[in-house]
């Protein structure tokens, strides 16, 4: 009979996986009971979207930008499946998401106990979760955009990226939130090229300019629907959809931009025009954001989200200092920065629910710099991609 030395009774590369499987199981286990299927305000636009969507007609107003949540619906209920299968599908395509996202941060750092930290943050932050039971695009865009980075990072071979490219144009119109992440898939590619010594400069350049300009266009379309409800919240100072303004007033003399420009210019020049105004909202509704608390929160949740987030985004901050710079980076803190920059310059939602949408990745940097705390010594680099 074989005797187990006490460091050989527990092994995380073994049992992390287990473990981590066990917490999963648990969490949706309990989101179900509590939640179940959930239909909310927005369920009846997403639906309405899919059964025009099933009827052959593809949506061009403000539905284009939730297209893919339209297809996965019409899909599911095309085939004889209900609500309730949709959200069961939510649930499943969550789990995958852990475990690629287990898989993804191991490639990155080689350090079992970074993948574990980063994937059990992800399961325990149950308003992640809450949002399966919804029919909501929230959970499909938070699993397949972790699927997308990890598909990005983990492909070898020519099918493989072909999948990957198919699986990350599906998540970019999950929700507008998708041009955040596009800017962050752009800022992969543009790194990934630079480091090909056989482009000249010339030619990244033009890749530059042409990503740039691809951006322009799609943030001017996506303008097209909504510049007209960005000047009005800022003509009623609301800080957080939907009207609450926290007591701030409106500024007495708000310039407003020429209905007939470009919306994109609309958008510049309402900036240039009232400066200090957008600056002082930009700033509070950033800090409403990341911050997470909100006045008519309980004190009992505000405490929470203080205790635990907030040591969560000093990890973060430590672990993405001592990361280094590679193109994964550059799609994570683009697409965190890209999220938050969009979230300060329009409306932080009453429940918060915008900032789940990056967490898994502040996540990835948190753990990171947990594991190079808890080492205390030269930290796991990313592996070189």
């Amino acid at each position: 009979m074989t005797i187990l030395k006490p460091y050989q009774t527990f092994s995380l590369p073994i049992f992390g996986p287990w473990i981590l499987f066990a917490v999963w199981l648990l969490v949706e286990g309990l989101v179900w009971q509590h939640y179940g299927t959930i239909e909310a305000i927005d369920s009846d636009f997403y639906l309405t979207n899919a059964q025009v969507l099933s009827q052959g007609h593809f949506p061009t107003d403000r539905g284009l930008w939730y297209s893919s949540y339209s297809i996965f619906l019409a899909f599911v209920l095309g085939l004889g499946g209900n609500l309730t299968t949709v959200v069961l599908l939510q649930f499943l395509f969550s789990g995958i998401a852990a475990f690629a996202l287990y898989k993804v941060v191991y490639r990155l750092f080689q350090n079992y106990t970074t993948a574990f930290i980063a994937v059990l943050q992800y399961l325990l932050w149950i308003k992640i979760h809450q949002w399966n039971s919804y029919i909501y695009t929230e959970s499909l865009f938070i699993s397949f955009s972790i699927l997308s980075f990890a598909l990005l990072c983990l492909s070898k071979e020519i099918i493989h990226y072909v999948f990957a490219a198919l699986v990350v144009a599906f998540t970019l119109f999950l929700r507008p939130t998708g041009i955040c992440f596009f800017i962050g898939i752009c800022g992969y590619l543009i790194f990934l090229l630079s480091h090909k010594k056989q482009l000249s400069i010339s030619f990244l350049l033009i890749i530059i300019a042409s990503a740039l300009l691809l951006i322009l266009v799609l943030v001017n379309k996506m303008l097209e629907e909504y510049i007209y409800y960005f000047i009005d919240s800022y003509s009623k100072a609301e800080l957080i959809y939907p009207n609450v303004n926290l007591g701030l007033s409106a500024a007495q003399q708000l310039d407003k931009p020429s209905p007939a420009h470009a919306p994109v210019i609309q958008l510049i020049e309402f900036i240039l025009y009232n400066p200090l105004y957008f600056l002082k909202l930009f700033c509070i509704k950033c800090l409403l954001f990341l911050g997470n608390a909100k006045p008519y929160f309980s004190w009992l949740h505000n405490l929470m989200i203080v205790i635990v987030l907030y040591p969560i985004y000093t990890f973060a901050v430590y672990g993405f200092k001592k990361m280094d710079w590679t193109k994964e980076n550059v799609l994570m803190i683009s697409f965190i920065g890209m999220q938050i920059l969009t979230i300060s310059m329009t409306s932080e939602n009453w429940d918060g629910r915008f900032l789940i949408l990056i967490l898994p990745f502040i996540f990835i940097y948190s753990a990171f710099g947990v594991s190079c705390l808890l080492k205390k010594r030269e930290c796991p680099h990313p592996a070189n991609t």
